[in-house]
């Protein structure tokens, strides 16, 4: 459910959804962010689209969310 920049995100990671879950909430089920993680740059794939969310976007069952790690320069 929840990848990459995240502390832990093994392949059938899953959360139960409940009313009012949001991304920040499974982003710490996970781990948290790494300190490599792009906070501001999170990915939710629903039913095959994909969305551009922050950490208060409501999560659905089957959401997908990514956080990537962030450029340093």
């Amino acid at each position: 459910m929840v990848g990459t920049a995240v502390g832990r995100s093994l392949p059938g990671d899953h959360l139960t959804v409940d009313d009012g879950l949001v991304v920040l909430s499974a982003v710490a089920a996970a781990g948290g962010y790494t300190y490599r993680a792009d906070q501001n740059f999170i990915i939710i794939t629903r039913n095959g689209e994909d969305y551009r969310a922050d950490l208060m976007t409501s999560i659905q069952p089957d959401d997908i969310i990514r956080a990537y790690d962030r450029w340093l320069s």
